[in-house]
């Protein structure tokens, strides 16, 4: 078995060897992701105080877990997560390389299987969806609180922010890129949905509504969607673009005939 796929011993703080060791000789492959940044969102919230002082992977190299147990607030369960975080970052970089380009379809899903299922329901009900479900309705579905739902929703917008910007997931911004140029600042749905649907992607799944949140975000207005990082000014733009199409080459004015 590989050894990043061999959960820590549960008596690993135990084991003298495992504590005197450092997390760059502990965890296999952990040079591949020393300039990452450190999932913090994804990470019990007590490591989130040594966020500045460790912001990267390399920044824990020489950190041995004898040494991080002995700092303020950190205990097994914090330091274990931590190292199970380092070997899973280092097992999805080395995966991602060896598959290469899956295409956006299968780049978005890849990175949206990272989160867990609870994360994956209100972001794509509450942030993701061209039209926001309610929180109570959230709740509903997902049998809990709507304080639930509230208080979750900024972590979970926050894993998903980490993992759009890790390294491993970098297709997914090259795809969403795509799309902004194709579908720009408004534009009707029928359109963003043959686009979609010429990219692989069915128009009604999550994978196209976590898709155009990363490419815009967009949100629908009738029968069109506008890229809510330009609106209110959108349609303005998409005016503008066309007012200087007509300008550059104005219509033939009609022919006049005239009769003698």
């Amino acid at each position: 078995m590989d050894p990043l796929d061999e959960p820590l011993d549960p008596g690993w703080w135990r084991d003298p060897t495992i504590l005197s060791t450092q997390l760059r000789d502990l965890v296999a492959g952990f040079d591949s992701i020393s300039s990452f940044a450190v999932p913090y969102a994804r990470l019990p919230r007590r490591l989130g105080l040594y966020a500045e002082e460790f912001p990267r992977w390399a920044d824990f190299a020489s950190q041995t877990p004898q040494a991080l147990l002995l700092r303020p607030k950190l205990g097994v369960s914090a330091v274990g997560a931590l190292i199970e975080a380092a070997r899973q970052t280092v097992r999805v970089n080395r995966d991602a390389r060896a598959v290469g380009k899956v295409g956006p379809e299968a780049a978005v899903v890849r990175l949206t299987g990272q989160l867990d299922g609870f994360d994956r329901e209100i972001l794509a009900a509450q942030v993701w969806a061209l039209d926001p479900v309610p929180q109570r309705v959230i709740a509903e579905r997902l049998g809990v609180n709507p304080t639930s739902v509230a208080r979750n929703l900024p972590r979970a917008r926050a894993r998903f922010a980490e993992l759009l910007a890790d390294p491993a997931h970098q297709e997914v911004s090259e795809h969403a890129s795509d799309v902004r140029r194709r579908l720009g600042p408004y534009l009707p749905v029928k359109a963003a949905d043959i686009e979609l649907r010429r990219l692989g992607i069915d128009p009604s799944s999550q994978t196209a509504q976590a898709l155009l949140y990363v490419a815009g975000p967009y949100a629908r207005r009738d029968h069109w969607l506008v890229s809510t990082a330009t609106a209110p000014g959108g349609r303005a733009q998409a005016q503008a673009a066309v007012d200087a199409a007509f300008d550059a080459r104005p219509p033939p004015q009609p022919t006049v005939c005239s009769t003698h």
